[in-house]
């Protein structure tokens, strides 16, 4: 998807990206990929575990940035599909496997709570968010993962989780160019890693 949208060219000194968690985060998860760790589950279990239950939502980024960093075989991965519904259970708290199920008990509310903080403090930085793109989101997740969308209508997150996920993308948008990826790249990895998009597997 192309927007444009006007931003501040200085980073706010309150902004909400911890810099410290992603560093933590990616850093910890390349020790357990380089470790033989290629289950997401297993991956997930063991970060929560080490990190606590607040770096839950940021799983499936560092997955993934892993699965796209050069020069790795990342072959035996589980799959994009998969471990986008691992992580949807998981935030969401169905997970039917018991190595997460476990560490997750009462997630549900944790993490609905977590998201809506995570909005509010993105709305008193004052964001220009993107409405039009906003729109867009929920349109494709309601066509393409109506299972997902329901779930989160259900808890009443929706509208949150859907504003929450574009401002991290934004975030990792100018991160990734800041560190000399091209706009192009870095626009579709940060969508790929933070927006949901991909189709639900309904098999």
């Amino acid at each position: 998807m192309e927007y444009d949208r006007a931003k501040p060219e200085i980073t706010q000194p309150n902004s909400q990206f911890d810099h410290e968690l992603f560093l933590d985060g990616i850093t910890l998860a390349g020790a357990y990929f380089e470790s033989g760790i290629r289950d997401f589950g297993d991956y997930a279990a063991a970060m929560i575990d080490d990190l606590g239950a607040s770096i839950t939502p940021y799983l499936l980024s560092f997955w993934e940035s892993i699965r796209d960093y050069p020069g790795l075989d990342t072959r035996d991965m589980t799959d994009v599909y998969s471990s986008r519904k691992l992580y949807e259970q998981l935030l969401l708290g169905h997970s039917d496997r018991s190595d997460i199920s476990a560490t997750g008990q009462g997630l549900s509310l944790q993490m609905v709570a977590s998201i809506k903080k995570e909005r509010k403090k993105y709305e008193n930085e004052d964001v220009i968010h993107n409405r039009e793109m906003h729109h867009q989101i929920l349109a494709t997740w309601k066509r393409d993962s109506p299972q997902m969308t329901k779930r989160l209508r259900n808890l009443q997150v929706l509208d949150d989780m859907a504003f929450v996920c574009q401002e991290r993308m934004w975030q990792a948008n100018d991160d990734y160019r800041a560190s000399g990826m091209p706009p192009t790249d870095a626009r579709e990895t940060a969508e790929k890693e933070h927006l949901m998009l991909e189709p639900e597997n309904l098999r």
